[in-house]
């Protein structure tokens, strides 16, 4: 006797097997129109420079060719647009090959896999260098194209990391016992390609302190080009972003950085224009970590006060936000129903991150007390500290007869995100004095 499923069980069935296969499939699809994008704009492109290429130096006559060829339905930036969806396709090249691997990985070995992806990734450097010359030199022609081009984009990547570390050189010169390094490597975050700058020294205090002087020196040595340089293009497409990870004494005292988007760096006169999100230390990923071989301080007493510091700045982040909502403008009764949904949803985590940052303080004094206890003489900023827990937990609280379990009335959220931004900074430099002391006892 054959059974057939039961409609209830087919519909299950078929949800389980989409939810299997969705990212699978809308990693797939992210790439393959990107690719039919660029396929599609390259004929554009190829169609449009035979013309542009034959001795059109002359600004007018070139316009007369570009506004032609736009009747003709061919985009006047179509060699820009062509690199945009070309850089698309290869960003979203990574996303595919890490779905494929959870999807069907089971069915290929570990070094198959990885030899596909370099050799992806290898072709589509290729066709990258080779891309941009025939874009935009039409009227280059060169023997032996693909060495010769390889080369030139390996030489301006080599010049704009040279560019950074002069000008690190230079900026850091005035910082002593801080060193830097540029890694040579071509580093990810999470599959997007990063330039990465590793401070390292002594004393935690001046390695976090030597952020703004990094920041600065990239901004100078990297400013914001325009139009078809082969410059602008290398860069876009090697360093989409800013890493800069602290060390102190070659290790990480967490496993986390600074990690921003370069050209919201290049667009500001001065480092010092960020905003507070942008300086917001976030979770190096697993992959990165391993591929810089880089390692933490394992120590417990200090990993307390790391803890204190990423509650706080999650406490922060979530008042910060709830700040933003009460200041928009005048909405809807959709609207407004809408906000006053994610305002309680927020509110539920604010309590509980609040509950999490008091535990983070009440962790810390007790091993600033076990430290006490071992001898004031060992620990030259316990002091400091204690005194400066106490006043971070005042400013902690929302008002000063907060109670656990208390309602936080909103007319209170923007005096209270105030005064969490000075916590967030003050918890970061209790974090590092502690962390000077613990280091100078486990490895004097």
């Amino acid at each position: 006797v054959v059974r057939s499923a039961s409609p209830g069980a087919m519909v299950a069935r078929k949800g389980l097997l989409i939810k299997e296969y969705r990212p699978y499939l809308e990693a797939f699809t992210k790439y393959v129109t990107a690719l039919e994008k660029f396929m599609a704009q390259g004929f554009d492109v190829i169609r449009l420079n035979p013309v542009l290429g034959k001795g059109l130096s002359i600004p007018a006559n070139r316009d007369k060719v570009l506004q032609q060829s736009e009747k003709e339905g061919i985009h006047p930036n179509i060699s820009s647009l062509s690199m945009i969806n070309l850089n698309e396709a290869m960003e979203s090249l990574h996303d595919l090959q890490k779905e494929f691997r959870l999807l069907l990985g089971r069915f290929f070995t570990e070094a198959e896999l990885d030899t596909l992806d370099k050799q992806e990734a290898s072709l589509f450097g290729h066709v990258w260098n080779l891309w941009y010359f025939l874009a935009f030199q039409p009227n280059r022609v060169t023997p032996s194209a693909t060495q010769v081009f390889n080369g030139q984009v390996a030489d301006t990547l080599k010049n704009l990391r040279r560019s950074v570390e002069r000008k690190l050189k230079e900026v850091l010169s005035e910082q002593e016992g801080v060193t830097f390094s540029v890694v040579r490597e071509s580093i990810k975050w999470d599959g997007e390609p990063t330039l990465c700058i590793l401070i390292d020294g002594t004393e935690a205090l001046s390695v976090y302190k030597a952020r703004d002087h990094v920041l600065e020196a990239v901004r100078q040595a990297l400013p914001r080009s325009e139009g078809n340089e082969l410059r602008h293009y290398v860069q876009a497409f090697h360093w989409h972003y800013l890493t800069v990870i602290p060390l102190v004494r070659g290790r990480l005292l967490a496993p986390t950085a600074w990690h921003i988007f370069l050209l919201v760096l290049q667009s500001d006169e001065s480092a010092g224009g960020l905003k507070w999100w942008n300086y917001a230390l976030k979770q190096i990923p697993t992959g990165t970590l391993k591929q810089l071989g880089l390692r933490s301080w394992e120590l417990p007493a200090l990993e307390v006060a790391a803890t204190l510091d990423a509650r706080t700045v999650e406490l922060y982040s979530l008042v910060g936000h709830l700040r933003d909502l009460l200041s928009l403008p005048e909405l809807d009764e959709l609207g407004t129903e809408m906000a006053q949904n994610h305002i309680a949803a927020i509110s539920e985590k604010v309590s509980e991150a609040l509950q999490a940052a008091v535990e983070a303080i009440i962790g810390l004094l007790r091993v600033l007390k076990d430290a006490e206890q071992r001898g004031r003489e060992r620990y030259p900023n316990l002091e400091l500290l204690q005194d400066g827990l106490s006043e971070l937990f005042d400013d902690l609280l929302p008002t000063s007869d907060y109670e656990p379990g208390d309602t936080v009335s909103m007319a209170n959220i923007p005096e209270w995100a105030t005064r969490l931004e000075k916590v967030r900074e003050y918890s970061t430099g209790l974090f590092l004095l502690w962390a000077t002391d613990i280091l100078a006892q486990a490895h004097p």
